[in-house]
């Protein structure tokens, strides 16, 4: 189901082609009617990111309980598959082959 803000995208090209379409209808300049056709994108825009700004749902970090955390990437040098730990140049370098 479309949301406010998928009108709302719709409605920028749309106003630009409307004031566009208007001015060719009614006769008047091409200028006037990109300049009203802007100013009315210009109105949704603004609407769109002041009036009714999006808002966010998502859980930041610190907000989800520490036993919920997703794992994070710890500057500690990786460890090799027998437990001890390799430097780190020696992880990111490649095989040498003779």
């Amino acid at each position: 189901m479309p949301a406010y803000y998928d009108y709302l995208l719709g409605g920028i090209p749309t106003a630009f082609i409307g004031g566009t379409g208007l001015a060719l209808i009614a006769g008047g300049p091409l200028e006037v009617g990109m300049g009203v056709g802007g100013a009315l994108a210009i109105t949704l825009i603004v609407h769109g990111m002041f009036v009714r700004a999006p808002t966010t749902t998502r859980k930041t970090i610190e907000t989800i309980p520490k036993n919920e955390q997703p794992n994070r990437i710890s500057p500690q040098s990786p460890k090799t598959t027998d437990g001890t730990q390799q430097s780190t140049s020696q992880s990111l370098s490649a095989p040498v082959e003779s």
